[in-house]
C-alpha cells in the first residue's frame, strides 16, 4: 500500500464537544446531542438521546454532519478510549457533548477508511497508550489532532474500507448466529430442568450462603493518593455475554491488595449497582486481577459440592437483582439465562443443585 503518514489535523478537523452544565438543562432552544453512551462498537446507539439548550450560534459550531466520526474522549476501561462510530445524519440538528471528539474528514480522506483505522487503534490499545490520566484515560483533542494517519490514495482508501465493511457484515451475522445459539441453550435447559423461577421438577435448592459459606466480598476501592498500582477488573468484564478479561484498568491503592483477593475460577462475579444490578459472570481462570467496588465476588465453598463443580453464571438483560446458578453433579455445569426471584421476604436468592448429568 503506497501513501504517506500525516497528522490527522492535516486531513480532518478535530473538535471536542460542548460541555454540559446546569444552565443548559432547559431553555428555548432544546436540541438533541450525543454523548459517550451513544457510541457502540457496532455503531451509534440512538434509543436514548438526550437534549440540552443550544443557541443557533452554538448549534452551528457543534452540529453533526453526515460523514463525521465520533470517538469516546475518555474512559476508565482502556479498550473504550477512542471507540469510534460514524454519523450518517440519523437525526436532524443533532450536536455532541464533550465526552466525545468529532472528526470531520476533508476530501483527502474517506470517512469509512478513517472509521476502520480508529477502530483498530482503539481495539489494539494504541489510543489508551497515547492518552493521559490515572484511572480515567483521556485521549484529548490535541493528541488526536496530531495522531499519525496512514494516507494511501483516496481510491485505495475506499477499496480498503469496502473490504473491512464486508468483514463487519460477516461478524454481525456471526454474532446473530451466536445469539440464537444462546437462545437454544436456554430452551434446552428449560426443556431438561424446567423454569428455574418456578422449579417445576422440584430440584433440590440451596441458599447462596450454603454454597459459598458466606464467602462474599465487595470489590476494591482505589485511592487517588495511593502509590501502589494494581490491575482491577471493571464492570464491563462481567456484563457481557462472556467474561472479558481485557476489561480492566490500572488503579492506585494505599497498599498492595492481598493476593487472596485475586479472582479465581471458583469465583462468581456479580454486579451490585446501577443498571447492571444482578448480572453475573465467571472468570475463565485465575488471573492477577482484583475486582472493582461495583462488583461482589462470591467464592464457592469446595466442600459443599466438590472441586469439580464450577459455577455457571446466568446472564439476562432484565436488571432483576436475584439470579440463580445451576450446578451439576458431574464435571460439566448447566445454567439458565434467567433469574430466580428472592420472594417478598427479601431472602437471599436460591441456587438450584441439579441431581444428574
Amino acid at each position: 500500500m503506497s501513501g504517506t503518514i500525516v497528522p490527522l489535523a492535516e486531513v480532518a478537523e478535530v473538535k471536542l464537544g460542548r460541555q454540559r452544565s446546569p444552565k443548559n438543562h432547559d431553555g428555548p432552544n432544546m436540541r438533541k446531542y450525543l454523548r459517550a453512551a451513544n457510541v457502540g462498537w457496532s455503531g451509534l446507539l440512538l434509543d436514548d438521546v438526550k437534549e440540552m439548550n443550544f443557541t443557533d450560534t452554538e448549534l452551528a459550531q457543534f452540529r453533526l454532519e453526515p460523514g463525521d466520526i465520533l470517538l469516546n474522549e475518555a474512559s476508565g476501561s482502556p479498550r473504550e478510549v477512542g471507540k469510534p462510530a460514524l454519523w450518517q445524519g440519523e437525526l436532524d440538528d443533532c450536536a455532541f457533548q464533550n465526552t466525545l471528539l468529532r472528526v470531520r474528514p476533508s476530501d483527502q480522506v474517506d470517512s469509512r477508511y478513517l472509521l476502520h483505522f480508529f477502530r483498530r487503534e482503539a481495539e489494539s490499545g494504541e489510543f489508551v497508550r497515547g492518552s493521559r490520566g490515572t484511572g480515567i484515560n483521556h485521549l484529548g483533542r490535541a493528541a488526536l489532532a496530531q495522531w499519525s494517519i496512514p494516507l494511501p490514495p483516496i481510491e485505495e482508501q475506499r477499496r480498503i474500507a469496502a473490504i473491512l465493511d464486508h468483514a463487519d457484515v460477516l461478524r454481525a451475522k456471526r454474532r446473530e448466529a451466536l445469539a440464537r445459539l444462546d437462545e437454544l441453550t436456554q430452551s434446552i435447559f428449560i426443556d431438561m430442568f424446567g423454569d428455574p423461577a418456578t422449579n417445576p421438577a422440584g430440584w433440590e435448592t440451596a441458599r447462596m450462603g450454603e454454597i459459598c459459606g458466606n464467602r462474599f466480598r465487595n470489590g476494591l476501592s482505589p485511592s487517588k493518593s495511593g502509590k501502589v498500582h494494581a490491575k482491577v477488573l471493571t464492570l464491563s468484564a462481567v456484563t457481557g455475554s462472556e467474561f472479558d478479561e481485557s476489561a480492566f484498568k490500572v488503579s492506585t491503592f494505599e497498599s498492595a491488595p492481598p493476593a487472596g483477593q485475586s479472582v479465581t475460577f471458583d469465583d462468581l462475579l456479580i454486579c451490585r449497582g446501577n443498571g447492571n444490578l444482578g448480572l453475573a459472570n465467571v472468570p475463565l481462570a485465575g488471573r492477577p486481577f482484583r475486582a472493582e467496588n461495583g462488583v461482589v465476588v462470591a467464592r464457592r465453598r469446595r466442600c459443599s459440592y466438590g472441586p469439580s463443580r464450577p459455577w455457571i453464571s446466568l446472564r439476562v438483560g432484565t436488571g432483576h437483582v436475584p439470579f440463580s446458578v445451576a450446578v451439576t453433579t458431574r464435571s460439566r455445569a448447566r445454567g439458565s439465562d434467567s433469574f430466580l426471584p428472592s420472594g417478598p421476604s427479601g431472602r437471599p436468592p436460591l441456587i438450584h443443585h441439579l441431581r444428574g448429568g
